[in-house]
C-alpha cells in the first residue's frame, strides 16, 4: 500500500530539503511539498530496496520539481536519487536492469562529480527522461545497484513507481486544492469573493490527500 500526503512548508523552512519533513516518509510513499519562499513544488516517490541478503539497500528517491502549485505543460524529466546512509566507502554506481534485459545507467552525472554533500547523507543525483521512468514502470521485474549494494524491487515497490508515474503526468501532481473561479452575480453582475487554497500551519502535514 502506499499514501500520498500533500505538506505546505513556510518560509522558515525553506532551506530544509525535502527529505528532512516529518513524518518521515516510508517505503512507496507519494510526497508532495511546496515551498512558499521558492515558490517551488516537489512531488516525490520514496523506495527502500533490501539486497538478495534481506539487508536495506540505499534508499532511493524519485522527484518531480516544478515553479509554482501547478505545472506550466508536460514534465519533461525527474531527479533520480541514492542515498548513502552510513554506508562506509560507497562506490560511484547507480543502474537498474529492466526485465534482465535493458539496462538503465543513473550515473553520468555522479562520475563526473561524485557524491553530493547533503542532508540527510551524501547522495547520487541523476536526471532521467519521463520516457525512460515510463520504461521503468513498465518494467515486470527491476533489479539494480545502488552505491555498490545490489538490490530487487519489490511487487509494491514497482506499483508504487507506476502510481508516481502516473501523478507527474496529470495536471494536478502535487494535488493542490484549486481556487474556486471568481462569478458574477446574475441579479447585480457583482463579482464574489475568490476562495484560496487551503493551507496547514507551517511544515505540519495536512490530511492525507490520497490513500490507495
Amino acid at each position: 500500500m502506499y499514501c500520498t500526503m500533500l505538506v505546505i512548508a513556510g518560509a522558515l523552512f525553506a532551506s530544509v530539503t525535502a527529505g528532512q519533513l516529518l513524518p518521515p516518509p516510508g517505503d512507496g510513499d507519494i510526497r508532495a511539498v511546496y515551498w512558499e519562499l521558492r515558490k517551488e513544488s516537489e512531488v516525490w516517490l520514496t523506495l527502500e530496496p533490501k539486497t538478495a541478503k534481506g539487508d536495506r539497500a540505499p534508499h532511493l528517491t524519485f522527484t518531480l520539481r516544478f515553479a509554482g502549485q501547478w505545472p506550466a505543460g508536460p514534465p519533461t524529466e525527474i531527479d533520480v536519487r541514492a542515498y548513502a546512509g552510513a554506508i562506509w566507502a560507497p562506490r560511484v554506481e547507480l543502474w537498474l536492469l529492466l526485465d534482465e534485459s535493458q539496462r538503465v545507467d543513473l550515473e553520468s552525472r555522479a562520475k563526473a562529480f561524485g557524491l553530493i554533500s547533503g542532508t540527510p547523507s551524501d547522495y547520487l543525483s541523476e536526471p532521467i527522461s519521463i520516457d525512460t521512468l515510463r520504461q521503468i514502470a513498465g518494467a515486470h521485474r527491476i533489479t539494480g545497484s545502488a552505491l555498490g549494494l545490489d538490490f530487487e524491487l519489490s511487487e509494491s515497490q514497482r506499483l508504487a513507481l507506476g502510481a508516481f508515474l502516473e501523478r507527474v503526468l496529470s495536471d494536478n501532481p502535487a494535488q493542490q486544492p484549486r481556487r474556486q473561479p471568481e462569478f458574477a452575480s446574475p441579479a447585480s453582475g457583482s463579482r464574489g469573493a475568490t476562495t484560496a487554497p487551503v493551507r496547514g500551519p507551517a511544515n505540519r502535514p495536512l490530511q492525507p490527500a490520497a490513500v490507495r
